[in-house]
């Protein structure tokens, strides 16, 4: 008896698992910059060692590991959709979330990494209530 189901719509459970994977090392791997003795843009101050080795194993291959299963997906989707609709919804689909990460990354970027005067400027300015009680861990 034939399948009814088209091969190449099949679901790639093994791709979908690699990118939890990926995924689940990237939190892990970023989580962990905030703990090694090598620059980042926040830091702990508890630095472990022992927390550098698989890190820096980790580091070899995650990016590859990414834009490899990036590759892949991108392949089996191009098998399915003609080249310019594959564009234009990849593009709606990726573009404007990538422009919000840009914006709302730097910006805490810029607050978590600038003085205690600068926090304070920056976030309570437009509050006067909050503005005169409110005291860094430096100021108090």
């Amino acid at each position: 008896m034939q399948s009814l189901s088209n091969p190449k719509s099949e679901r790639r459970y093994d791709l979908d698992w690699l990118r939890v994977l990926a995924f689940s090392l990237l939190i892990f791997y970023h989580v962990g910059m905030l703990f090694v003795s090598w620059g980042w843009h926040i830091k702990n101050d508890n630095i472990s060692h022992l927390m550098e080795v698989p890190m820096l194993f980790v580091n070899q291959w995650r990016m590859s590991l990414l834009f490899m299963i990036s590759g892949a997906a991108t392949f089996f989707a191009m098998n399915k959709l003609p080249s310019r609709k594959l564009i234009r919804e990849r593009s709606k689909r990726i573009f404007l979330p990538w422009c919000l990460e840009c914006w709302s990354s730097y910006l805490l970027k810029f607050i978590l990494s600038a003085s205690p005067r600068a926090i304070r400027t920056v976030t309570w300015s437009f509050t006067p209530v909050f503005s005169n009680s409110y005291r860094t861990p430096r100021e108090a």
